[in-house]
This record gives structure tokens, C-alpha cells and sequence, in this order.
């Protein structure tokens, strides 16, 4: 059942997305957990995350400047080299102040030129009057510019089925998570499951979900507790290395904030409500600054944050804080600043590693063996 839960990040080589095209499927990629893919997923197109790869940067360096965060030379690489032609579009957002400038040098890359694509201005904060309503503006603009140049219409039903399956499967990659707080699988298997939903058309990662937690409540039995228990804190990971690394010396994650793992399987969005205004508050995360991504300048924020990263310390019995922050990555790394301070102030032992996209290196391995040997 594992085996199902392949993770080849490139679209090409990615054969659910190969069978969805093969199928007459449109598929459109997208960079950032921030940005609503149930929006894209209405309109009947598949929506990709971007992840870039693990592999040496051939051509970006060259398209794209050297000093940007290593997922945008990554992805500008992948398209250079026809990794993503499968794709018929891509949207960005606001995360910081690489895609802005991306944005226009996507619209360069020959295989990408003709092809759709769309800005999304998100309000960088939650907690002012009429944030919600120009989010909702600017989802409004989006749909609309998905229906002109597909030749679609995204209904408020059809819309609403994007939020249920998007929402079951977030509940079902929260079982996942939970499976691993209890013992019966592993960190990396959990990372392994929650990359590959950002790949698959939902309804299909639904059905595999609940085939492989089935399998795992009725085959497994809780692993021993012999593992030191950290939690990963920063922005994104392209790929299961760290856990695998951690693994490796005798670790294991159980939790995090990471917007390619605990932000993006967080909350549902409501049913209950007007499909858009829905969606705008999911993403703007009105409720909940602590999932709020670093680029934010909501209020309590960060203080918020360091709340949950304390109250997962609490209660998951953790041992450390390992903060992976992408290179060039300022918002991460101001954060990061802010909380190691508080959270060594209170004693709580935390370990920086910078990443660069490939993470499975001796220096690396050894500052986590070194980390896990200060625990023990």
C-alpha cells in the first residue's frame, strides 16, 4: 500500500498527472499553500503544486537571479528544461518579494509563453477592516480570469465540491498525522503521504488515504519510544530528505509548522457560507495568525506561533526545535531570529540548518547526530 505513495515532484514523471493530461485534463501549477487551488480544482483543472527538485541547477542560474530562494531557480530550471510542459497555466501569490519579479520572468520561458497565468494579491494582514472583502475581490478576479481563458464556469456548487473533497482530504491527512503521533508510521511516510496530495487530483489521494489508515490501524503495531521527538519549524520543504536524515540518526518529527506539511493540511474551510467569502477566510487565516505565513504583518503573529510551537513541546513530550529555513529566505530567517532567542530563553534546545534544496549531506547529517547526541 505504501508503494502507492510515489513522490516524483516533476510533473513529467508524475503518472497521475501524466494520466490526467492523457485523460484530456488541464492542470495548472502553483507555488504557495496561500494560494486557494480549490478555486483551479472547480473549474475541473488539476491543480500541481510546484516543489522544484533536489537536483543541481543546470539552467536557472543563468534565466534567474543566483541570490533568489533555491525553489523559484529550481522551478525556473525544471521549465527551462521542459519539466513542466505538462502544465497549462501557473498562478503565484504574494509570499515575499521573489514573485513579483518572478512572475514576468515566468512569462519568458519559451515553454511557458501563451499559457495562463495569474498574480493573486492576498492582504498581508488578516486583522484590519475589509481585509476579507478585497481577498474576496481579488478571488473574484481570479475565477473570472480562469472562466474567460479556459472557456469554463465555476459555479457555487462546483465550487463547494472543490472545498468538500479539498476538505476531506486535509481531515484524512490529519489522521495521517495522527497515526504518526501514535507510533504506527513513521515521519517520513507521513511527509512521504502529504507531498504526494499535493500532486494527485484529491477524490483520487482521498481513496488511497483511507485505504493505507485502514492498513495501518489494523497491521501496525506502535513502534517503541525510543526516538528523540522533535519538531520541525520554518517555511517549506521540496522534498522528505530531512525526515529521512532524522530518521536515519535515530529521530523523529512529530510535529511542525511547515507550509508543506502542518499549514497545509490545517482546518477546513466552511460549507456553511458564501463559497468565496469562505475560501478568503481560510486563506487568510483570520483566526489562527500562529498558520499565518512569515510574510503576514497580522498582529500577535509571531507570538501565536511560538504558542503552538510551546504547546506541541508540551504536549508531544519534544525534545528539540529544528528550524530549516531556505537560503535568501529574509522573512523565515527574521522569524526564526525572534524565536530561537525565546525559545532558548525557556531552555528548549533548537538546531538551524540552512537549506538549498538537496539536504542529504554529510554536514548536515552530522550537525543532526551532533544535535541528537546534546539529547540523549
Amino acid at each position: 500500500m505504501f508503494e502507492d505513495f510515489s513522490v516524483p515532484y516533476m510533473p513529467s514523471e508524475n503518472q497521475a498527472i501524466v494520466d490526467w493530461k492523457d485523460e484530456g485534463g488541464r492542470v495548472i501549477g502553483y507555488f504557495c499553500q496561500s494560494f486557494p487551488k480549490e478555486i483551479i480544482y472547480a473549474a475541473g483543472i488539476l491543480p500541481v503544486r510546484i516543489l522544484g527538485n533536489s537536483k543541481p541547477i543546470e539552467r536557472g542560474n543563468d534565466f534567474w537571479c543566483r541570490f533568489a530562494c533555491y525553489l523559484s531557480r529550481s522551478a525556473i530550471d525544471l521549465a527551462l528544461k521542459g519539466e513542466l510542459d505538462l502544465l497549462d497555466g501557473t498562478v503565484f501569490t504574494y509570499t515575499c518579494d521573489t514573485m513579483p519579479y518572478l512572475t514576468p520572468r515566468w512569462q519568458q520561458i519559451p515553454s511557458q509563453r501563451g499559457k495562463f497565468w495569474y498574480y493573486l494579491t492576498r492582504p498581508l494582514r488578516s486583522d484590519t477592516e475589509g481585509a476579507r472583502k478585497l481577498f474576496r475581490r481579488e478571488l473574484e478576479d481570479l475565477k473570472e480570469e480562469i472562466e474567460k481563458h479556459f472557456q469554463v464556469s465555476i459555479t457555487d456548487a462546483s465550487l463547494r465540491k472543490a472545498i468538500g473533497s479539498y476538505n476531506e482530504n486535509r481531515a484524512l491527512l490529519r489522521e495521517v498525522d495522527s497515526l504518526k503521533k501514535m507510533g504506527l508510521i513513521n515521519s517520513v511516510e507521513a511527509a512521504k503521504v502529504t507531498f504526494t496530495s499535493m500532486l494527485w487530483p484529491p477524490d483520487k489521494s482521498n481513496d488511497l488515504l483511507r485505504s493505507f489508515i485502514a492498513e495501518a490501524k489494523q497491521n501496525r503495531e506502535p513502534a517503541p519510544e525510543k526516538r528523540i521527538r522533535f519538531f520541525v519549524s520554518g517555511a517549506m520543504l521540496h522534498n522528505t530528505e530531512l525526515f529521512e536524515l532524522i530518521e536515519e540518526e535515530g529521530g523523529i518529527v512529530i510535529g511542525d509548522d511547515l507550509c508543506t506539511a502542518g499549514r497545509y493540511i490545517r482546518g477546513s474551510i466552511s460549507q456553511d457560507q458564501d463559497p468565496l467569502d469562505a475560501v478568503a477566510s481560510y486563506y487568510l487565516a483570520e483566526e489562527e495568525p500562529n498558520w499565518q505565513c512569515p510574510s503576514m504583518l497580522t498582529e500577535n503573529r509571531l507570538d501565536e506561533r511560538l504558542r503552538y510551537i510551546e504547546e506541541a513541546i508540551a504536549n508531544h513530550d519534544i525534545h528539540g526545535v529544528v528550524f530549516t529555513t531556505p537560503i535568501y529566505c529574509d522573512m523565515n530567517s527574521w522569524d526564526r531570529v525572534w524565536l530561537v532567542h525565546r525559545l532558548e530563553e525557556k531552555g528548549i534546545r533548537t538546531l538551524i540548518l540552512d537549506q538549498e534544496g538537496y539536504m542529504k549531506t554529510d554536514a548536515i547529517r552530522n550537525r543532526i547526530a551532533a544535535f541528537i547526541e546534546t539529547i540523549k
